[in-house]
Parts: structure tokens; C-alpha cells; sequence
């Protein structure tokens, strides 16, 4: 035979397309096509490669020795043969048993955080006069109910699985597993009491994901897992050529070791701080919303710890050249800031939150007693000017105090026993109610001449005055405060 077919002899035996030898080359199919076709023929660094990759002399190459047949049955260029020990089945358990409790653990801790949610939460929704509260402890026994049926469904999953793997880890230490690798496939024959019992032939294009841990090489096609153990492999096996020949297809595992579990647990626990803040507000917040929600905006400060503990485990881990510390530090400065810049809301807003509290101060000191501490407040500052007859109207600001059930009961039975507040409004003092807010459809009314320190009566004398005018409504939840200066004429 020429070098031509000699090439080609070598190249089938081995069983590799012209594309795949000029791969191993790093030279063109057309290429190979051309010498095999006699009508160019390998320099002499290639010659050198042909004779490593087909395991022949270069004299073979050069046609100064016979060649079998073609059809000769192509030999594989490694070959493994062994069986798992028990060492092999404790370490394979325990990363299958890590994976599954990781996965069922994703779940949990949503159901957990809904369920803690509901145990303190609720949502204001305010629209115009009508306020609508939405709790979530009624859904608690839901999610208590929800998170009973997981565990019980999860013990039930994992008992059986658990016996049926540690079984088949059983019987795969009586089996004999040879691989033989060639320079496009390998195949497996499992063997028990020397018969075969399993062979597989898998193309190295048609594996879906190769695995490489510290113990294991593991290669998956057909929804089948193939492991290799690597104390059986060469430094440069076909496993390894495999992983650097398909980078996008490869995933290295590293061991878990102490630091690289509390690495991971800090990432997780810095993720959670902000969630953790905002159960915080919910629980020691109560009802209060806006303003009065930036005064307990304090307690942001309170997880600040964990991220600030996961960037100093990051700094150690660094200067032990972990390669997670960085996720540890972005992560841990990245929940610090954002826990540090909410945190800074309550100083920060404090004054503005006096600000809006300030109509309802006013009304209990000019009243001299208590209002219920309410759930929502709307203040709008509006100047307005309004000539009505004699009587010249300027309003200031308006306010709409909102209450829940139980502070509007507390409130109407305050109102009931104090005759400054009135069940209709008087038609006499029809002049001195703001024309803006006339009141109707309220149960409650007060007129308070600030200037001359009464309540529900006109002016003595000409001049200008400066007046609130409170309306309650029952039905509404809703205490209107209006304060206006009149020129009394």
C-alpha cells in the first residue's frame, strides 16, 4: 500500500473520519483528504503525530511494512476494568444524598418564609376615603397545613429512594465494569459471575454533561450516568481529553469541605437579611404605615451583622485562596449597603414623619385628650383662598386620618361622652365651616375657634380667626381634619 492508503487503513481502524484525524492535527479534512488521495503526502511533523496517534512505526506509515486487513476489528486505546468498592459506594451515596436534600430543601425554606410572613403580616390598601385591610394570619394554618404535608410527602419520597439506592450501590460492587475507550466512543460491558449482563456504545458528540469531582469522572448520554473512579485514570485519560475537548458540556464539583460550607451558608444568610428586616418591620412595626413606617425603619440595622460577617469570612477565605470569597464580599457589602441606606431612613425622615403627625397633635392638645393611635394618614398642604359673602376663607392644609375596626370602636366611644363633638352639623355655624369641606355624610362634628380657644360657636367680633374643623365618619374608618384661617367681617 501506498502512504495514501496506508493513512486511511490506519485512520478506519481506529475508527475516525477524516475530520476527526485532522482535529487530533489540527489540520483540515480537506487535508487528510489529499493525502490519502495520493496527491499530497504529510511533512515530517506530521509523520510524527500519525505514528503517535495510530501507534505504528513510521516505516508502517511510509508503506515498508504489510498492513492487516481494513476490515480488521480496531483496537481501543484504553481500557479499565473494575469494580466499586465500598469506599467508592460511601462516597457516591454521599453526594447523591447532598444533591437530594439540597433540592428538597429550596421549597422548605419558601414555605417557611410564607408561613412566618403570614404569622405577622398585612397590607393597607387606601383608596380616596375607603381603606381596606388585607391580614395574612388567617392564612397561617394554610401554610402550617402546606408545610406538614411537604415533610410528610418528602420523608415518604426519600425512604424508598434511599433503600432502592443503597441497594443498587450494593450490587454494583458484585459486577465488573470494563470501559474501553477509542478516538470517538467508548463503550462499557458490565460483567457478573463472568457473563455479560449490559453493554453500551456512546458516541463522545452525543454525551449531554460531563461531571469531574474529586473521587469521580461521571459522563451522562441516554439519561444514563457512566462513573469512572479517578484513582483508575491516568493523568492524561481519555476523560480528561474529553472535559478540555467539550468545555461548554463540563462541570467540575469541589468537595465541600468546613470552609466552603460556611462560605455558602453566609451568601445564603446575607441574601436573606433583607427579607429578615422586613419580617422585622412587620412584626415590631405593627399597622403603622408610611411615615409612622420610617419611624421602626431603625430596625434594618438589626441583620446588619450577617452580611458584614459574611465579608469578613470572605477576607479570611481569601488569604486561604478559597475561590468563593469573592461571592462572599460582593454579596455581604452588596445586602450591608442596601440594610445601611434603609437603616438611615428613620433619622434621616424623622422630621417629616413629625411633620405629617402634626394636625393630630394639634387636634388631641387643643382637645386635651387622646386619639387612637391610627393606621394611616393622608396630608395634603393646599392654599386656597375663597370669598364667600363677609367671610374670607384661607385653608392651609387638609388632613384624612384613617383607622382599623378596633381603633374606630375605641374613638366612637370616646366621642359618644364628649359633648364638643356633635351628632349634626348646626345650620348657625354653616358660615365658619370651610365651603371646601362642608362635612356631609360624617357622624361626628367639632368647630374649633383657635384664636378665641372655643368650640362650636361664631366669632365675638370682626376680625381674623384661625380655625380646625374635625369630621368623623363610623362607616368610613376616617377622621377628617381641616385647618383654615377665616376674615370675619
Amino acid at each position: 500500500m501506498n502512504i495514501g492508503e496506508t493513512i486511511q487503513y490506519h485512520r478506519k481502524r481506529l475508527g475516525l473520519s477524516q475530520e476527526d484525524l485532522g482535529q487530533q492535527l489540527n489540520l483540515s479534512r480537506q487535508t487528510i483528504s489529499l493525502w490519502e488521495n495520493g496527491q499530497t503526502v504529510p511533512t515530517i511533523d506530521n509523520f510524527v503525530r500519525l505514528k503517535e496517534i495510530f501507534g505504528v512505526s513510521v516505516d508502517t506509515l511510509l508503506g515498508c511494512a504489510s498492513a492487516p486487513e481494513v476490515e480488521e476489528k480496531p483496537q481501543p486505546v484504553e481500557t479499565y476494568r473494575f469494580a466499586f468498592t465500598e469506599e467508592d459506594n460511601k462516597i457516591r451515596y454521599k453526594a447523591w444524598i447532598t444533591a437530594l436534600v439540597r433540592a428538597l430543601c429550596i421549597p422548605f425554606a419558601i414555605l417557611v418564609i410564607m408561613f412566618i410572613y403570614t404569622l405577622n403580616g398585612n397590607v393597607t390598601i387606601t383608596k380616596g376615603a375607603v381603606v381596606t385591610q388585607h391580614d395574612f394570619k388567617a392564612a397561617a394554618p394554610l401554610f402550617a397545613l402546606l408545610l406538614i404535608v411537604y415533610l410528610i410527602a418528602a420523608v415518604r419520597v426519600l425512604k424508598p429512594n434511599i433503600k432502592l439506592f443503597q441497594a443498587r450501590l450494593a450490587l454494583s460492587q458484585s459486577k465488573i465494569y470494563e470501559y474501553n475507550t477509542f478516538y470517538n466512543f467508548f463503550t462499557l460491558t458490565v460483567k457478573k459471575n463472568d457473563e455479560t449482563t449490559s453493554f453500551y456504545k456512546v458516541y463522545y458528540e452525543d454525551l449531554e454533561r460531563i461531571e469531574e469531582s474529586e473521587h469521580f469522572f461521571s459522563l451522562t448520554a441516554g439519561g444514563i450516568c457512566f462513573e469512572i473512579p479517578k484513582r483508575l485514570l491516568p493523568e492524561n485519560s481519555f476523560c480528561s481529553f474529553l472535559a478540555n475537548s467539550y468545555p461548554a458540556k463540563t462541570k467540575i464539583v469541589k468537595t465541600r469541605d468546613a470552609w466552603s460550607i460556611a462560605s455558602l451558608v453566609m451568601i445564603i444568610a446575607s441574601a436573606l437579611s433583607l427579607p429578615i428586616a422586613l419580617l422585622l418591620m412587620v412584626k415590631f412595626a405593627g399597622d403603622t404605615a408610611n411615615f409612622n413606617f420610617i419611624e421602626k425603619m431603625w430596625l434594618f440595622f438589626l441583620p446588619l451583622p450577617i452580611p458584614l460577617a459574611s465579608v469578613v469570612l470572605g477576607i479570611v477565605l481569601k488569604k486561604k485562596k478559597y475561590y468563593a470569597y469573592k461571592s462572599n464580599i460582593t454579596v455581604g457589602c452588596i445586602m450591608a449597603v442596601i440594610l445601611c441606606i434603609y437603616g438611615c431612613f428613620t433619622f434621616i425622615f424623622a422630621g417629616v414623619n413629625k411633620q405629617y403627625n402634626a394636625p393630630v397633635l394639634a387636634l388631641e392638645e387643643y382637645l386635651d385628650t387622646d386619639i387612637p393611635q391610627y393606621m394611616h394618614i393622608e396630608k395634603q398642604e393646599q392654599p386656597y383662598t375663597d370669598q364667600n359673602g363677609q367671610i374670607h376663607y384661607s385653608v392651609s392644609c387638609y388632613s384624612n386620618v384613617y383607622f382599623d375596626k378596633t381603633q374606630t370602636e375605641e374613638f366612637t366611644k370616646t366621642l359618644v361622652t364628649d359633648t364638643r363633638w356633635l351628632h349634626a352639623r348646626p345650620d348657625e355655624l354653616e358660615d365658619i365651616i370651610n365651603p371646601l369641606f362642608r362635612g356631609t355624610g360624617y357622624d361626628y362634628y367639632l368647630i374649633y375657634n383657635i384664636s378665641e380657644n372655643e368650640f362650636n360657636t361664631l366669632p365675638g367680633q370682626k376680625g381674623e380667626y384661625q380655625f380646625i374643623n374635625a369630621f368623623f365618619s363610623e362607616k368610613s374608618k376616617k377622621l377628617l381634619i381641616v385647618e383654615y384661617i377665616i376674615c370675619y367681617k
